[in-house]
């Protein structure tokens, strides 16, 4: 199926149409040596195939899990370049993560305090970055459930640590009974070792009403080698032919895309 990019998502968050390396570089500088740094690469529609040819034989072990996300109707958060959600996780803990576009890096990350881990999206093209900083915290299964169906509101289940990134960053006059509940989605996760690579690679399949699967591949490192590992991974795709997704077009971005157009058709929860 081909994807159709929602209005909405596709207007932001404004930084996220241009790539802004020097600021991902300033935010990875600013965190501690031990920090876990995950890189993201998202492979275009028509490379899936290719990629996990690419990745060697299927693991026997999938994961799969659950995934919503909470905005407006107008996608106020995603536009502001928040990013707020809630995992169920096959077989393990529940989690809520509040997320934040890093555009400004002395803005959102105040000596990185609040920052339990860090994404990068890494461009298909030339390697460009743009950075995601996130606050996460497991949850009970029970409350999660809660929260989808209504019961609970987002601001109930954030931890300390989450709530005051909240305060700082989500806009003015927004109040939590405007979220709305984007999904659930189902991902398929699975780790591969590809003896060229020499690192466990994640791949995530999104399962996405009305559009195609979105696949990401990501990996773990450290934020003194992200850039580095960033480019050597980018060329070790490319070279074997798997086509990377240029910046903006990540998988966040096509989730919100599908999940904004199905709010809209009015399926699946409404009230978070």
């Amino acid at each position: 199926m081909k994807a159709h990019d929602d209005p909405a998502a596709a207007a932001g968050p404004p930084d996220d149409a241009v790539p802004r390396t020097g600021d991902v570089r300033t935010v990875l500088a600013a965190l501690g040596p031990d920090q876990d740094v995950l890189l993201r690469f998202t492979v275009t529609d028509q490379q899936q195939r290719q990629a996990f040819a690419t990745l060697g034989p299927h693991p026997l072990a999938v994961d799969v899990r659950q995934v919503a996300f909470f905005d407006t109707p107008d996608l106020a958060l995603w536009r502001s370049g928040i990013v707020a959600s809630a995992r169920r996780i096959q077989h393990g803990p529940a989690e809520i993560s509040v997320r934040v576009r890093a555009a400004e890096p002395g803005a959102v990350v105040p000596g990185a305090a609040w920052s339990t881990s860090v994404e990068v999206d890494v461009d298909g093209t030339d390697a460009a970055l743009t950075c995601v900083c996130s606050a996460d915290a497991g949850a009970a299964d029970g409350r999660v459930k809660a929260l989808l169906t209504g019961r609970l509101r987002l601001v109930e289940v954030l931890d300390d640590m989450q709530r005051r990134v909240w305060d700082r960053c989500v806009p003015s006059g927004l109040r939590p009974a405007d979220l709305r509940v984007l999904g659930p989605v189902h991902v398929l996760s699975r780790r591969y070792f590809p003896g060229w690579y020499r690192r466990t690679l994640a791949a995530e399949t999104w399962l996405l009403p009305g559009h195609a699967p979105v696949l990401d591949l990501a990996v773990h490192t450290t934020p003194a080698a992200a850039c580095r590992l960033a480019v050597s991974t980018q060329r070790a795709l490319t070279s074997r032919g798997v086509r990377l997704h240029a910046l903006p077009r990540t998988a966040p971005r096509s989730v919100f895309a599908a999940l904004a157009a199905a709010s809209r058709r009015g399926e699946g929860p409404q009230r978070a």
